[in-house]
């Protein structure tokens, strides 16, 4: 084959968690053709409570580029709504429980800053739930909310098979070929590969190099038919409404356990933070684990290998996924359609002296 030769569609894109959805959604809000190859693998994404929170709870401070990823996230959350036909996105308020007199300062002070001020209301909410502890009352976080990702990515894989573009099997790397300026696969050809695997970089020859770390994370569900939440509580834990008197209470952070099923040590710390904020009978009806792609530097890889023009990754979304996939997805496309600039604090070039 030379140049001149037409592809068989435009990307190929590895992995169908939130990094490859939301990837797809920029190809097809572009109009480009793709295929997807997803495996059998459980996904981090897919055991996410899908929490977006543009605050750092612990110390009152903003997430980084929260401002910008949520004003690119929510339009492309709603144009998968409008694709899908149904309701993703939830933008619930974020109560944060104060635990003393000294956070009311704190909160009110961080309030003040210019990239808090709109997420932080000044107004405090006072507790009148008899079934949760909170004798000081709540600081609201206003622009957060929750995806319903789990129900998202089936309706999208759904969606993917009746268009004829998901392959559902393991991406065996060494059927891959991988030419000047092209790559093929089981026989068909492709201007671009996109890897957003998460942790299945580990098996990626062209990625693995890069500092992806697993780190696991466990969420217990439970039913509280007495607590009635309509909002999202934060102390040590979130508990976030399912509806139907179903509540996520998470989440864990182990970057030592490597075991993908949930553990009773897990439980037991998420069952004493839980019973340190609600005063009501529950029953724990399920437990879920899954392992989040972070990087050392808390910052997201983006970007086109050195070495090879036609592959690029994107991966180390980390807990924040839901919040700046939309973002990171947006800046690769630009990337390699456009050739726009990646900064350097997300790109992959930040790693250059692996490769």
């Amino acid at each position: 084959m030379n140049s001149s030769t037409p592809f068989d569609k435009e990307y190929l894109v590895v992995g169908c968690g939130i990094a490859g959805l939301l990837f797809c959604e920029q190809l097809l809000n572009a109009g480009r053709s793709f295929v997807v190859i997803d495996g059998h693998q459980p996904s981090a994404s897919k055991v996410a409570g899908g929490l977006y929170n543009p605050v750092v709870l612990k110390r009152f401070k903003a997430v980084w580029e929260a401002k910008t990823a949520l004003a690119m996230a929510k339009p492309v959350y709603r144009r998968l709504e409008d694709l899908l036909h149904a309701k993703w996105l939830y933008e619930d308020a974020i109560y944060r429980r104060i635990s003393s007199p000294s956070e009311i300062n704190n909160w009110t002070t961080a309030a003040d800053e210019p990239e808090l001020e709109t997420f932080l209301s000044v107004q405090f909410k006072s507790n009148t739930n008899p079934y949760l502890n909170a004798d000081f009352g709540f600081g609201e976080v206003t622009e957060g909310g929750r995806l319903d990702i789990e129900n998202l990515l089936d309706a999208f894989k759904s969606y993917l098979l009746t268009e004829g573009i998901l392959i559902q099997e393991n991406f065996d790397y060494q059927q891959l070929s991988v030419y000047e300026d092209r790559v093929s696969y089981s026989d068909r050809t492709y201007k671009h590969l996109v890897c957003a695997e998460g942790m299945g970089i580990a098996q990626n020859p062209f990625f693995n190099q890069l500092p992806v770390q697993a780190n696991k994370g466990e969420y217990l569900k439970i039913s509280a038919p007495d607590l009635k939440l309509e909002a999202i509580y934060k102390s040590d834990i979130f508990i976030i409404p399912l509806g139907n008197e179903q509540y996520l209470v998470g989440a864990t952070y182990n970057r030592f356990d490597q075991n993908p099923a949930p553990t009773g040590e897990a439980k037991a710390i998420l069952l004493a933070k839980l019973g340190a904020l609600i005063l009501c009978d529950y029953e724990v009806i399920g437990q879920q684990a899954g392992f989040r792609p972070t990087v050392p530097d808390r910052r997201p890889i983006i970007g086109t290998h050195p070495q090879f023009s036609m592959i690029h990754v994107l991966n180390g979304l980390g807990s924040r996924g839901v919040l700046h996939g939309p973002m990171m997805a947006n800046m690769l496309f630009n990337s390699i359609e456009h050739q726009m600039d990646i900064p350097l604090e997300m790109s992959l070039m930040r790693y250059q002296e692996l490769f």
